[in-house]
């Protein structure tokens, strides 16, 4: 389920415009399908989801699915647009809805789990920082993206799970900064040739390289060895979030719900790895997994979808 231009808009509205529904169920109809349409790295429609909760995992998704679609570059509206359309999401987040199908979801599935409105502006707040890009000059201000972008994502599974502390929010928060990072490196080659790098210029400039320099016709003579040393201080970086986030298996009960993020936590460093075999050729190729890249990362997630599990977290 793919949304048009203006069916993104209307979900913008309080009454959704075109996309109006008159009742929960069908606001729960319309977020499923849009769920079901797209795969991401949130188990919106995995099997390891009990079904009482696939519904709230779907509203959640739907929201975001929203927000990401309106931040997108290619869409065609300008990018104060994209600004006043994403502020518009923002303010539904504290009014009844009026029909519109995300909203009433998600109200319902808020008001059952007790889900406050941080996450989800954190949420908009990073989507925001898309549509106005602007390469990080440090470390710091990439963290700071990343726990906008991507760590309100495992807070929310945590709170639809009923498993939101502060011990494992911490160690959630590691997994996903993670998976945000190595999906940076991931698309290094799709963002830079939209002028878009994501590495901290401190970090560039550490290893005498520019933004320029990495899309030199001279680059094979002269940068290289300087661009290698970036990638690899980089993607320790990146390894050392995961490492600090597997403590976060040990304090999960639900079997199922440890083995999905087992597996999510196993496929960002698959990627890495992958990244890391490009080398410099990463500028322009994508590392993309395979079918037995898939059977090792199951293998290397077995171990913890049977470790105990401690209930104090």
């Amino acid at each position: 389920m793919k949304l048009s231009r203006n069916q993104l808009l209307d979900l913008c509205s309080p009454s959704g415009g075109k996309l109006h529904v008159s009742s929960l169920t069908d606001a729960r109809q319309f977020c499923r399908s849009l769920a079901r349409g797209h795969y991401e790295n949130f188990p919106v429609a995995s099997l390891l989801v009990p079904r009482s909760l696939q519904a709230h995992m779907h509203h959640v998704y739907a929201f975001a699915r929203v927000a990401d679609d309106l931040a997108d570059e290619e869409l065609e509206i300008s990018d104060a647009g994209r600004i006043e359309a994403l502020n518009g999401l923002e303010a539904l987040l504290d009014t009844d809805s009026g029909g519109n199908p995300i909203f009433t979801a998600l109200a319902y599935t808020r008001r059952e789990l007790a889900i406050p409105a941080d996450p989800f502006r954190r949420l908009l707040r990073a989507f925001r920082s898309d549509v106005r890009f602007i390469q990080p000059e440090t470390m710091a201000d990439l963290e700071a993206y990343c726990e906008n972008s991507a760590n309100p994502v495992g807070e929310l599974v945590l709170r639809i799970f009923g498993l939101h502390t502060e011990q494992r929010a911490r160690y959630s928060d590691a997994i996903c900064t993670g998976l945000q990072l190595a999906n940076f490196w991931q698309d290094f080659s799709r963002d830079l040739a939209k002028g878009r790098v994501y590495i901290p210029r401190e970090i560039m400039e550490r290893h005498r390289l520019s933004g320029d320099s990495l899309t030199s016709a001279e680059f094979s003579a002269n940068f290289p060895a300087a661009f290698a040393n970036c990638l690899s201080e980089l993607y320790g970086l990146t390894r050392s979030y995961f490492d600090r986030g597997v403590a976060l298996f040990a304090l999960i009960p639900q079997h199922r719900l440890r083995a999905e993020l087992a597996v999510v936590h196993q496929g960002g460093l698959a990627i890495l790895r992958k990244a890391e075999d490009l080398g410099a050729n990463i500028r322009n190729r994508r590392p993309a997994l395979n079918k037995w890249d898939y059977c090792q990362i199951i293998g290397k997630a077995m171990p913890h979808f049977l470790i105990p599990s401690r209930m104090k977290g």
